[in-house]
């Protein structure tokens, strides 16, 4: 799939998701559709297909998040309490991972400047 360059500045993205994440920076929203499941609960469709992406070269994370997915969507609809729970555990998993990924690039940042100081 080719990519546009952005109309009015020019710049040109890698992927589907760092030009959406352009074209939404100048508004406070990000964009990230859901899909409503019972009870309430909302997919959100774009994080989905986001974490898909970027652990695309592992597959063994993929198959975790596409089965987390999966089992979500089942207790959505038969068991609303383990539903909870498995919402929680995937908050905390989510913050963990946020939190590896920020100091990643940290620390490539940082690896960054010590190469240019020498």
């Amino acid at each position: 799939m080719k990519i546009k360059p952005c109309d009015i500045c020019g710049q040109r993205f890698d992927n589907v998701f760092e030009m959406i994440d352009h074209l939404y920076e100048e508004g406070d929203k990000d964009f990230d559709p859901t899909l409503l499941l019972p009870n309430g609960y909302k997919l959100l469709v774009g994080t989905l297909l986001r974490l898909i992406y970027d652990r695309s070269n592992k597959p063994s994370q993929v198959r975790e998040v596409v089965s987390s997915a999966y089992l979500n969507l089942y207790l959505a609809e038969t068991d609303e309490q383990a539903m909870r729970e498995s919402v929680e555990d995937i908050i905390v998993e989510r913050f963990v991972l946020d939190l590896d990924k920020e100091l990643q690039k940290l620390l490539e940042d940082n690896d960054d400047t010590e190469e240019e100081d020498k």
